[in-house]
C-alpha cells in the first residue's frame, strides 16, 4: 500500500514560498520546486515586489525577504 499522493515531484524538493500583506495576513502561497535551498532562495528573490515573503522547507524555515522599501513620495 502506498501513501498518499505528493505535490512534490520525484527527487525534486518542493519549497514554500509564503507571501504576506503589509497587514501581516498571508495573501499567497506557491511551491517552489527547486535544486536546493540557494535555488529556491534565488527563484523566490525574484518575486519580491512589494510583499515580504518567507521560504521553508516542509517544518524548516529558511529565509525571510524584505520587500523593498517604498521610495520617497515627492
Amino acid at each position: 500500500m502506498s501513501g498518499p499522493p505528493s505535490a512534490e515531484p520525484e527527487g525534486v524538493p518542493c519549497y514554500r514560498a509564503m507571501m504576506f500583506g503589509a497587514d501581516g495576513r498571508m495573501v499567497l502561497q506557491a511551491v517552489i520546486a527547486a535544486a536546493g535551498d540557494d535555488d529556491a532562495k534565488a527563484q523566490v528573490q525574484a518575486l519580491v515586489d512589494g510583499h515580504g515573503i518567507d521560504l521553508w522547507d516542509q517544518l524548516r524555515f529558511i529565509a525571510r525577504f524584505e520587500p523593498d522599501p517604498a521610495p520617497p513620495q515627492v
